[in-house]
């Protein structure tokens, strides 16, 4: 059964954890092409296994630092592009949904709010409690859709897309970190709200990690000839009344 596979075991305390990682993993395939649902449903248990990566830091690209410490970029480029690559060559769809699942680890790691920088001496001691408070609040998570996709499958254009994601989630490391240290305390998830700022940055950044893997899927799928009709972004984006640019709330589960 796929529910044996384990996420993310051996992995740092990030913002996501194994099962947000999942509900991520679930969240992004509701949105892509009928066609795609079907091929990640059938291989369930590759598309677990991939998101699981197992490999070694620093290889695993989980951090990308302002000192250029870290390889998250170009680690999220290579995945998308392979995955592209194999698609197009015809390797077994079994491997390349597995790949699929090595994309989203990396492509959500863009937009943790915790790899794109280091330099808070106690971002220790809140760490583990943030990736659990992210995970609790999940249920409240409204998903809006953010059309800014792929502009192309090239490696420079794909670490651009990836360097973007990461500098725009970075901002919000500094926020969280003094969210924690009040008055010289370590406060504890448990007294924020839905007002609170770690309430507001779980919401944004695990939306937009959803939407980048939906998108990177659907980059991948649609230029490896892929059948792309029907997918419910598309219809959500359409429906926003402002076209391909605007914004669209998915429905909650």
């Amino acid at each position: 059964m796929a529910a044996a596979v384990t996420l993310g075991a051996a992995e740092p305390a990030l913002a996501w954890s194994p099962t947000t990682r999942k509900r991520m993993l679930d969240d992004a395939a509701r949105l892509v092409p009928p066609s795609l649902q079907r091929l990640m449903k059938r291989y369930r248990r590759e598309l677990l296994r991939g998101m699981a990566m197992r490999v070694p830091e620093p290889e695993a690209g989980h951090f990308e630092h302002p000192d250029g410490n870290g390889r998250l970029v170009a680690a999220a480029a290579e995945a998308m592009r392979g995955t592209y690559v194999a698609l197009q060559t015809g390797e077994p769809l079994k491997r390349v949904v597995g790949r699929l699942g090595r994309v989203a680890h990396l492509v959500g790691d863009l937009n943790d709010p915790l790899v794109g920088r280091d330099d808070d001496p106690r971002e220790a001691s809140y760490a583990e409690d943030y990736a659990r408070y992210v995970e609790k609040i999940l249920p409240k998570v409204r998903l809006t859709l953010e059309d800014r996709p792929p502009q192309g499958l090239d490696v420079d254009a794909l670490r651009r897309w990836s360097r973007q994601a990461v500098e725009r989630t970075r901002e919000f490391y500094e926020p969280i970190g003094r969210s924690y240290w009040v008055d010289g305390r370590l406060a504890e998830s448990r007294t924020f709200d839905e007002r609170s700022i770690p309430f507001g940055i779980g919401c944004l950044t695990y939306s937009r990690a959803v939407n980048d893997v939906a998108l990177a899927w659907m980059a991948i799928w649609r230029e490896g000839g892929g059948d792309t009709a029907g997918a419910l972004y598309d219809k959500l984006m359409d429906g926003d009344g402002r076209g391909r640019g605007g914004r669209a709330n998915a429905p909650g589960r």
